[in-house]
């Protein structure tokens, strides 16, 4: 009998080659959240680049875009008012801050669509990202399989012109080749680990655990898309973890307790721009805090 989420994890097979080929595009109601924290310059930025995309302008109603600001004391307001969105976003301003695992599950809770996508508020997003995320829910649908779509991300500085390029540009061009999973070299990680090729060496993620990685790891919800009905079922995001990191790998760990596969969006990418914590607080630290909190999550009977 499995008492605790981790023997879920240790037990889970996430071989997803029966629902292979991804291969329909066809549009799924989706809700976009975003939640923003300060930083009013970078998601000025991701704004301007997410009113551009294909998919949202062609059809727009096929949309919701919630943007939660939480407790931010820059002027987001006046960029989510601008004119120049395709649809009318939801706006959702938070008094105080509350971390960012709230703030999702606050979007999550005015969602009215089928699938939600999350992005963070420094992320750019290219032509063609919400038609990869849609091939896989399309077939996952078809096979009657719970899907969690993970995005992968070549990060960026602050100072990197392509940022000023893809703002006022029609077209960016993220390189997938550049997210952690694909090549790593183990330097960024806390604690450091080997360098690592966790794509090949997993087959796609379809063979875990890899030595020294967890499959719950591999979910980053900088960009991720899940059904809402999945979010649902395992309920959101944990919110006892503060500062930075673990939410998005325990929101990973619950889907995989719940039967879901984790597959990776390989035909785009984001570009994501790396900034100073936006807290001014120590990662390293509320990193071990949280890893803390994540090991006790996993051990409970579930």
């Amino acid at each position: 009998m499995v008492r605790t989420l981790r023997e879920r994890i240790e037990q889970h097979d996430n071989d997803y080659s029966l629902i292979e080929p991804f291969i329909d595009p066809s549009p799924i109601s989706t809700t976009i959240i975003i939640p923003v924290y300060n930083q009013a310059e970078l998601f000025s930025s991701t704004w301007k680049v997410l009113a551009r995309q294909d998919e949202l302008n062609k059809n727009p109603n096929q949309f919701q875009v919630i943007v939660v600001n939480d407790g931010s004391e820059e002027d987001i307001d006046s960029i989510v008012e601008s004119n120049e969105f395709p649809l009318k976003p939801n706006y959702i301003k938070l008094q105080h801050n509350t971390g960012r695992s709230r703030a999702r599950n606050t979007g999550i809770k005015e969602s009215v669509h089928e699938l939600i996508v999350f992005l963070d508020s420094d992320v750019l997003v290219p032509n063609g990202f919400f038609q990869a995320h849609w091939k896989i829910h399309n077939a996952a649908l078809e096979k009657r399989s719970k899907a969690a779509v993970v995005g992968l991300a070549e990060n960026i500085e602050q100072y990197d012109p392509r940022l000023r390029q893809s703002v006022n540009s029609k077209t960016i061009n993220p390189d997938p080749k550049k997210d952690f999973r694909v090549y790593d070299d183990g330097r960024d990680w806390y604690p450091c680990r080997r360098g690592s090729r966790l794509l090949n060496e997993s087959r796609y993620l379809k063979d875990f655990p890899v030595p020294g990685f967890s499959l719950p790891e591999m979910v980053v919800t900088h960009n991720a898309s899940i059904r809402k009905q999945l979010l649902d079922e395992i309920g959101g995001f944990e919110e006892s973890f503060k500062g930075w990191g673990l939410e998005d790998t325990h929101l990973g760990a619950k889907m995989i307790g719940a039967g879901a596969y984790i597959i990776p969006a390989r035909e785009t990418a984001v570009f994501k721009v790396q900034h100073p914590p936006r807290d001014g607080g120590n990662l390293g630290e509320q990193c071990r805090n949280n890893l803390a909190i994540y090991n006790r999550l996993l051990d409970q009977p579930v």
